[in-house]
């Protein structure tokens, strides 16, 4: 009988998958043992403008001169500061070794599509309480805001709610106000979209340095779809067995996601 690995179907193991081009995952990921955060600022999603489109109201008259102005660059910092990393959650109750395994984090067709390159990249697996404590303790070193939750989808016509409109009637620190703010609505300005993304963590972070975390730990194991090269078979395995990870195929007979264990050493040439 086939040895899947245990977190494919271990309730108690929370799994989180991210789907990337096979050469950010060869020449990157795994060369570095690292995954980069991505600037919010510079994705192509207008939900994910959410900072830069923040208002504010006023009550009575602030100190400060020119409120407007340095709302606009405070928020725009801000938003220039955020780091973030998207993942799929995982319906395990459609677990299946040797059925169909739709609704998996692993297998939808939408996301190998667009972000797999055509099925030809690969499907990273994570353990989200490794990862989660990974972040957690790097951001707490180098004192970077931590927030992360599922992603919620919303209705565009009612995505600009009362929740992007930031109360300064009690501000005495601007910036403090403006992320606080941000903060408390992070659910509406940060962890709502229309695409197939259900879990981010974000990073605010106090610098414009890049943000990294070290995978070593976290990584439980890669899939990969029926676009996935021979030609890197070899370098997959090597991988598989440097960072001590299962690896899986992912087969779709009829459009049905089925799943095999990719080959062993033993079974080479």
């Amino acid at each position: 009988m086939d040895n899947y690995p245990a977190w494919l179907d271990d309730p108690n193991v929370d799994l989180l998958f991210h789907y990337t081009k096979l050469s950010t995952a060869l020449e990157d990921i795994f060369y570095s043992k690292r995954i980069r955060f991505g600037l919010l600022c510079n994705t192509n999603d207008p939900y994910e403008k959410s900072i830069s489109e923040l208002q504010y109201s006023v009550l009575e008259v602030l100190k400060e001169p020119d409120v407007t102005h340095k709302f606009e660059a405070i928020a725009g910092e801000i938003h220039q500061k955020c780091r973030f990393f998207s993942t799929t959650m995982d319906n395990r109750s459609r677990v299946s070794t040797i059925g169909p395994n739709l609704g998996r984090g692993f297998a939808i067709p939408s996301l190998w599509a667009h972000y797999s390159e055509n099925h030809r990249g690969v499907c990273l697996v994570f353990d989200r309480t490794k990862l989660i404590i990974s972040i957690s303790q790097q951001c707490n070193t180098q004192k970077h805001q931590f927030l992360t939750g599922p992603v919620h989808y919303t209705d565009p016509l009612g995505y600009f709610t009362s929740e992007f409109d930031v109360d300064l009637t009690r501000c005495e620190n601007l910036h403090d106000s403006i992320l606080e703010h941000i903060v408390e609505h992070k659910d509406t300005i940060l962890f709502s979209k229309d695409r197939m993304w259900q879990y981010r963590i974000v990073v605010v972070c106090n610098d414009d340095k890049p943000f990294e975390i070290d995978i070593s730990d976290s990584l439980v194991g890669i899939f990969t779809s029926y676009n996935f090269p021979d030609c890197y078979s070899l370098n997959l395995l090597r991988i598989m067995d440097y960072f001590k990870i299962h690896g899986l195929n992912v087969q779709w007979p009829f459009g049905m996601p089925y799943i095999k264990q990719w080959p062993s050493r033993d079974h080479e040439g």
